[in-house]
């Protein structure tokens, strides 16, 4: 048996607050006509329907929405707090939905098991250089390489023709990478005609 203990996880309370009653609270501190406002733009309505309800003419709505009001940076956080509240019970919700997509794939739902490796790009290309462009730089590399292995091995014959006529002494092979192409054989001098 192992000495580590065991990790628990509880469940989450379900303290769920309705959109509802979150709205219900914030107004509650607001004067009622920005109130009328604010609950009916918080679910959707159009300006003129805020105005409708609280009684105002939309210019005066239209100027609490202005982005330096504090009306509309109410309205806007509002806003990002419902769609954080909504990704966080979403996010809570995950692994019961990956339970529900196991047991279908498990229950052999073949159009499911298909959908989770489409969208995990588990069959997609590999991101990356293409393996064609690599094979080219290889190939080109080698084929430098056999040049300049030529080019030194006719430097080398040249060298020893050189010695056997018994000519100025030609220089020895340096060895060194040329760049350039190979030169054409040495044109040997006849000897003059006696």
């Amino acid at each position: 048996m192992s000495d580590t203990p065991a990790l628990v996880v509880a469940p989450l309370p379900d303290t769920t607050v309705s959109p509802d009653e979150l709205l219900s609270t914030l107004i509650a501190r607001m004067k009622p006509k920005q109130a009328a406002v604010f609950a009916t733009l918080a679910r959707g309505g159009s300006v003129t329907l805020a105005a409708r309800n609280a009684g105002l003419d939309r210019s005066t709505i239209y100027k609490w929405l202005k982005p330096d009001h504090p009306f509309q940076q109410r309205l806007a956080q509002w806003k990002q707090d419902l769609a954080d509240s909504g990704r966080t019970c979403m996010l809570l919700m995950l692994d019961e939905a990956t339970q529900v997509i196991r047991n279908a794939i498990h229950h052999g739902d073949v159009r499911t098991a298909l959908k989770v490796v489409e969208r995990l790009g588990i069959l997609a290309p590999q991101a990356g250089p293409s393996l064609d462009p690599l094979h080219a730089e290889k190939l080109r590399l080698d084929n430098q390489s056999r040049q300049r292995s030529v080019a030194r091995e006719l430097e080398t014959e040249r060298f020893l023709r050189g010695l056997d006529q018994q000519e100025p002494a030609p220089q020895p092979p340096s060895g060194a990478v040329h760049r350039s192409r190979p030169t054409q054989e040495p044109i040997i001098p006849h000897p003059p005609a006696a």
